[in-house]
This record gives structure tokens, C-alpha cells and sequence, in this order.
């Protein structure tokens, strides 16, 4: 009668060890751990059940732990791998990220060249109309100053 509630504790501690070297070493330590844990379990709880009944009921147990310690170690083992995967994207996003901006930096940079050229352009523009305009008033000037003297000539 004390069995049951012994094994299941013990089984707790087993399934302990098995989630912590899942957990922390990931899927070949898990196995470890549950190859172990059954290796030290079995004997004690298989040879210790005197009915057949009992046995299978260990057996039972038995299975069951390994069924689910075996599933611990392969949903850490996913884990990690999930995980390791996201680091590499977020590094490679990272990446990315740094070459677009220096991109960005290098197109702002064109860009800030070429408004600073034509804002340079539009002053030479604007000098250039500013010089024909006076020059412009200066032949017109002389046109009637020309026009003037022929015209008084005759």
C-alpha cells in the first residue's frame, strides 16, 4: 500500500532530474537523464510488485514516465532549437537593418549634394538674370541715347 505513493514520489524526483537536464543541456542529456531514471527505477519498482496485476501496473508507471519524460526532452529540445532560430533571424534582421541604414545615410547624403547643386544653380540663375537685366537697361539706354543723336543729326 505505501508503493504507489512512493513511487510516484520518486517518480517526481525523476521527473525533476529528467526537466532540469532537458532543460539545461537539451535533448541528448534529457535522454540521458530518462535512460538513467528508468535504469534506476525499474529494478526497484518492477521486483518489489509480488502480483502480476502490480507488475503491470508498474510497467504501466514505468512507460508512461519515459513516454513522458521522452516528450519533455523533445519539447526542450524544439525549444531551443526555436529559439536558436529566432536569435539567428533577429541577428540577420540586425544586419539588414545596419545595411539598409547605411544605404539610407549614403542616399541622404546624395541627395543633401545634389539640393545644395541646385541650390547653387538657382543663385547663378537668378545672378545671371539679375546681370542680362542691367545689361538689358544698359542697351536699351544706349539704344535711345543712339537713337537720340541720329535723330538730332538730321
Amino acid at each position: 500500500m505505501i508503493w504507489p505513493s512512493l513511487a510516484s514520489s520518486t517518480l517526481s524526483i525523476f521527473f525533476a532530474a529528467v526537466m532540469v537536464s532537458a532543460w539545461y543541456g537539451g535533448l541528448g542529456p534529457g535522454l540521458l537523464a530518462t535512460a538513467l531514471a528508468v535504469i534506476i527505477i525499474e529494478p526497484a519498482l518492477l521486483s518489489s510488485l509480488e502480483t502480476s496485476a502490480l507488475r503491470l501496473q508498474g510497467l504501466l508507471r514505468l512507460s508512461i514516465f519515459t513516454l513522458v519524460a521522452l516528450l519533455m526532452s523533445s519539447l526542450t529540445a524544439a525549444r531551443k532549437r526555436a529559439e536558436d532560430a529566432l536569435r539567428k533571424a533577429n541577428d540577420e534582421l540586425e544586419v539588414r537593418v545596419h545595411e539598409r541604414t547605411n544605404e539610407l545615410a549614403q542616399t541622404n547624403q546624395a541627395l543633401r549634394a545634389e539640393i545644395n547643386e541646385r541650390q547653387r544653380t538657382e543663385e547663378e540663375k537668378q545672378q545671371l538674370l539679375v546681370n542680362l537685366r542691367e545689361r538689358v537697361k544698359e542697351l536699351t539706354a544706349l539704344h535711345h541715347t543712339t537713337l537720340a543723336v541720329i535723330t538730332n543729326r538730321q
